[in-house]
């Protein structure tokens, strides 16, 4: 985290409330209450693709890099939207 994002965010919430909050987060994702939405994934040869998808403002939720053995050999291919 950049040092003028920690200064601001120790102004506005403490250390312990941003634990709190990482903790709950953390579970919460944990037990399936809430999931992220993903909104392309790319193999990691894809980097490329994946950067400019996020740069041509197309990525609404998550961008995903799946660097798993199985992408990389080919076997089968992550999609990506388009």
């Amino acid at each position: 985290m950049s040092e003028s994002l920690h200064a601001f965010l120790d102004e506005i919430v403490t250390a312990d409330e941003l634990r709190r909050n990482e903790d709950e987060l953390t579970e919460l994702l944990a037990t399936g209450r809430i999931t992220p939405h993903v909104a392309a994934t790319f193999d990691l040869d894809d980097v490329a693709a994946a950067l400019r998808h996020v740069a041509d403002g197309r990525a609404v939720g998550k961008v995903v890099l799946d660097v798993t053995d199985r992408a990389r050999s080919g076997s089968t291919p992550a999609a990506a939207s388009p």
